[in-house]
Parts: C-alpha cells; structure tokens; sequence
C-alpha cells in the first residue's frame, strides 16, 4: 500500500531561514490579463511579488488568517483590519 507524503512549505533542511523584519504590502493593480492584488514580500535580502485573481486573494487572506488563528498570543482583529 503506497502512503502519502507530506512536504513541509518550506526546505526544513536550509540552516538560512530564520525570522527577519520583513514588509508586506498588497495594492490592486490593472495588468495585462486583468485587474490582479499584487503581494509583494520585502525581507533585507530578497523581495518577491505575486500577482493573484480575486479569488486566489481571497483564499490566501483566508489560509493567512487560519495560520495566524492557530498562533497562541495573537489577535486576527489586530493583525488583519477589515477595510
């Protein structure tokens, strides 16, 4: 019987991850293909930026706020105002 895996969302054997300061941002923007929410992670070494349809937006607000829920000390009224 062949079970399953499962990987960890990140590369838990990189001795480089660790915890930074880090600024998020999210802007709609117009692009090519349509009106998308640009993401943008800014870390001291790396920005990335991702450009999402409404509905991936939503669902990464969504898995953002149930990861953060699952944190002890922290309250998604502070953390994530509704606008």
């Amino acid at each position: 019987m062949a079970r399953s895996l499962t990987a960890a969302p990140w590369d838990p054997a990189n001795s480089l991850l660790r915890e930074e300061q880090c600024q998020v941002t999210a802007q709609s923007t117009d692009t090519p293909v349509g009106p998308r929410v640009a993401l943008t992670i800014r870390t001291a070494s790396t920005t990335v930026t991702v450009f999402l349809a409404k509905g991936n937006a939503l669902m990464a607000a969504d898995k953002i706020r149930e990861e953060a829920g699952r944190l002890p000390g922290l309250s998604i009224g502070e953390t994530f105002r509704e606008v």
